[in-house]
């Protein structure tokens, strides 16, 4: 029965050891990556704020010029009008390909260092990858656990241990 109660706690302690470290690993992942995120959202609504503002500003301004060479106004807004909803169609149809896969590809960096994925297409890929390493890795697990000598001690002490309680 010592051996069977020894070799369990030694089993425990590997694991708990080995979940602890897996677990510091994340939160240190977890802080990298929350840090790079807030970080890169911060930048990009200042960015976008600027961009917003100045872009603002000099329509207002090409109005005002276009006004005088036109000598109207209202035509000198309505060129500019068209000009911005021409760059509003082109982000609309562009949406996917410079927003989500930029940060597929950002968000990969941080959270998954060392991996090549840049697109969707790459990170479905990679979680599919992924799901067959989880089930080789929990198939070695259940292997190492579950042993012929493991499993036969687990039962000679089930049965030794019956037998003394019965005394």
């Amino acid at each position: 029965m010592k051996k069977l109660s020894e070799t369990g706690k030694s089993k425990a302690e590997g694991v708990r050891g080995y979940v602890d470290a897996r677990m510091d690993g994340v939160k240190f992942q977890i802080v990298k990556g929350l840090a790079s995120v807030v970080s890169s959202v911060a930048s990009f609504l200042l960015l976008f704020i600027l961009g917003g503002t100045l872009l603002t500003a000099l329509s207002f301004a090409l109005v005002l010029w276009l006004g005088e060479v036109l000598h109207s106004y209202a035509i000198a807004a309505f060129i500019v009008s068209g000009g911005l909803a021409v760059l509003l169609l082109l982000a609309v149809l562009l949406r996917k390909v410079l927003f989500r896969n930029t940060f597929i590809s950002a968000f990969s960096g941080i959270f998954l260092p060392g991996t090549r994925i840049k697109d969707r297409r790459d990170l479905e890929m990679a979680e599919l990858k992924n799901d067959v390493r989880i089930q080789k890795e929990e198939a070695e697990m259940l292997r190492t656990f579950f042993d012929p000598a493991s499993l036969l001690n687990l039962v000679i002490g089930l049965f030794s241990g019956k037998k003394k309680g019965r005394k």
